[in-house]
């Protein structure tokens, strides 16, 4: 229960930081939700192998799983507020990407129907379109 409420609090002040760079801050809260459950089943891992190997006392080797999971955890919240902390904020009054007239004007020639191509008439007796000029065929035919 302590751990919830540590999560939710953690969660609201990685929201504002990232808000404050103009980002959503939904991605980041779950990146550090996921780090910190994460941290810990790596870290509890990790712990009950090394106290399986190491410790003959159950009692001390549960133990020593369990801080091995918290600091893992703490671990992977350290490190998704050090992510929040280094992104660069987005600057609004700059687009994302250069959208120059020019870039658009040529890709926008680019994919405009060409004249060359026949037009699609309705044929007289099944309704369907069919070209009025057939493309000259490059295949040998026998």
């Amino acid at each position: 229960m302590l751990e919830i409420i540590i999560l939710i609090n953690l969660a609201k002040k990685i929201g504002v930081i990232v808000e404050q760079k103009g980002r959503k801050k939904g991605r980041y809260q779950f990146m550090m939700v996921a780090f910190w459950f994460g941290g810990e089943f790596f870290g509890a891992i990790v712990g009950a192998i090394v106290a399986e190997l190491a410790l003959e006392n159950e009692g001390l080797g549960n133990l020593l799983a369990y801080i091995l999971a918290l600091l893992c955890a703490i671990l992977g919240v350290v490190v998704a507020f050090l992510i929040a902390k280094n992104l660069q904020p987005i600057d609004a009054s700059e687009p994302a990407f250069d959208v120059s007239g020019a870039e658009l004007d040529r890709w926008s020639e680019r994919f405009k129907p060409n004249s060359s191509t026949p037009r699609l008439e309705k044929d007289g007796y099944s309704g369907s379109e069919e070209p009025t000029k057939r493309p000259p065929k490059d295949r040998i035919q026998n």
